[in-house]
């Protein structure tokens, strides 16, 4: 019985993994963003390779990036060689989601879980990130190898030697690489201690704790001296950033359960059994079935990354990402541990949740669905020849504006210009950057400089409605452009937008006669006066 079930449960996952691929492979392929905000990584990318420094007044607002630098600069050899493109950067996401998975498989085989078990559940874990949008152009994958390795590096062996200090060492330092990719994946650090405090001793986890704080600490000062505002803009747009009503967080945690409904039920079914054993009192040695000793190691990681969620579950901008990236390693290791270690009839019952879960996976779940809006973007390329100044929405950047054309904001501007005007001092450089920015762009509509302008867009709350339809008018009233939507189950991967194109009115362009009527800037106590002079 158990090796059938065995043989179906394989069966099922060659034929997700093979469904699974070949959306997979069409998502990296397509030239258009497939989130609103995909453009952000590429660009940050490209202001690299032209020898621009990102984090920097230089080259913000109009370049943000909120995520991380790691990404970036590992990704920016092959984008030297083959351009900072979506494909490239996808990509890469891949080879580092693939990372990830070996070393899901590592950990599971330092468990002792059998190898045909262990690429179970590697491949589970490459299924379930397909479904969210870390397979994007951003540092997703990434940080979850890096999550995953600081862990393994400190996992107790079959022979719970000391723990190696070369390894301890390396540990503490993806650490801290770890926030430097994408902050919350710094909670690597707490589980490596936790980890530590269960299988060491207390002083191995103190040491351990010392070590990555003393090492972020030191590190700090000199990330900010090379990008100065890489803090402002990567943790403290993070902690200031809006948090959702509660009620999407369970909407989350009721598509998560379901969805890896398989692997929770081995989990919770282990657990009851184990939780009666001890009642019992009755000692390892002498359990049957389900009842193995519970892993201290594997719950520590386990409770933690639950409790990383207590803050990140709430936010709407990346519907159940979190959780698959923080929490479903250490489910699948707690379920495979317990169809491992469980005797056989148990076992073939375990076989048949994974069973269950893969035929989730096949018929309710489903990979990231590419959207080919080809025609659309043709369209537009066709519309808007020879119309080399354009104020673009971020999801149709890079790849339908034109070549040579400055890039005025990269899909993340909004997040620095809000930041910047609620949080900084009048006197701060950011906030006078952010203010002759933003009157920049208000000058440049005055001046109908703009050959088009595509709304909506991140200047859309910065820039009057009165100022725009006086010098502009709308041209094709409704504009496709098709991307999936990543907020909520219902309308995932099914997301369509609809622009309006502004093109200036006749006549000419205006001079300089100075300050524009408008309503003043957010919290500015600064006059919109002097003009800047136009990219």
């Amino acid at each position: 019985m158990t090796r059938l079930t065995a043989a179906v449960l394989f069966g099922l996952l060659a034929a997700a993994t093979a469904y699974f691929a070949a959306f997979h492979a069409s998502f990296i392929a397509l030239p258009g963003a497939q989130e609103s905000r995909e453009a952000a990584i590429p660009l940050t990318t490209g202001l690299i390779l032209a020898g621009g420094r990102p984090y920097d007044l230089a080259s913000s607002p109009a370049i943000t990036n909120v995520y991380g630098v790691v990404y970036n600069y590992l990704v920016a050899p092959a984008a030297g060689i083959w351009g900072a493109t979506f494909a490239v950067h996808r990509a890469a996401s891949l080879v580092f989601l693939l990372m990830g998975a070996s070393l899901l498989y590592a950990l599971l085989r330092k468990e002792n879980i059998g190898r045909w078990l262990a690429l179970a559940g590697a491949v589970f874990f490459y299924l379930f990130n397909v479904t969210t949008y870390a397979i994007g152009a951003r540092p997703d994958t990434l940080g979850t190898a890096i999550y995953l390795a600081v862990v393994l590096l400190v996992w107790p062996g079959a022979k719970q030697d000391k723990p190696s200090m070369a390894k301890l060492a390396l540990s503490v330092a993806l650490g801290v690489l770890a926030f430097y990719t994408k902050p919350y994946f710094v909670l690597a650090l707490a589980l490596a201690a936790g980890v530590l405090f269960v299988s060491a001793g207390w002083r191995w986890a103190f040491a351990y704790a010392t070590a990555a704080a003393a090492l972020m600490a030191v590190s700090i000062p000199v990330v900010v001296h090379f990008w100065p505002y890489y803090l402002f803009e990567v943790f403290t747009s993070h902690v200031n950033g809006e948090i959702d009503p509660p009620g999407y967080f369970w909407l989350q945690t009721k598509d998560y359960l379901f969805l890896h409904a398989g692997l929770v039920l081995v989990v919770v079914g282990a657990g009851v059994v184990w939780l009666a054993n001890q009642v019992k009192a009755r000692t390892p040695a002498t359990d049957t079935g389900w009842a193995f000793r519970w892993p201290a190691a594997g719950t520590v990681c386990f409770i933690l990354s639950l409790g990383g969620l207590a803050r990140l579950g709430g936010h709407a901008g990346a519907f159940r990402i979190y959780w698959v990236q923080l929490v479903t390693p250490f489910l699948i290791l707690m379920a495979l541990r317990a169809i491992a270690r469980s005797e056989e009839r148990w076992r073939a019952a375990g076989l048949g949740l994974l069973v269950f879960n893969a035929l989730i996976l096949l018929t309710w779940a489903r990979p990231v669905w590419p959207i080919d809006s080809t025609p659309e973007r043709e369209a537009w390329q066709k519309l808007t020849a020879g119309k080399p100044w354009q104020l673009l929405p971020p999801s149709l950047l890079p790849d339908v504006s034109p070549a040579g054309q400055p890039v005025l904001e990269n899909g993340q501007m909004t997040y620095f210009v809000n930041l910047t005007l609620e949080t900084l001092s009048h006197q701060d450089p950011a906030y006078q950057r952010v203010l002759q920015y933003l009157l920049k762009i208000r000058t440049l509509i005055w001046q109908r400089r703009f050959d088009v302008i595509v709304s909506p867009n991140d200047f859309r709350e910065f820039i009057p409605a009165q100022l725009l339809s006086e010098h502009y008018e709308p041209h094709a009233i409704a504009f496709p452009i098709y991307f999936a939507d990543y907020n909520t189950p219902e309308n995932y991967g099914s997301g369509m937008r609809s622009y309006v194109v502004w093109v200036r009115k006749p006549g000419p362009e205006h001079a300089w006669a100075g300050n524009i009527s408008a309503p003043p800037l957010p919290n500015a106590t600064t006059p919109l006066a002097a003009p800047v002079a136009a990219p």
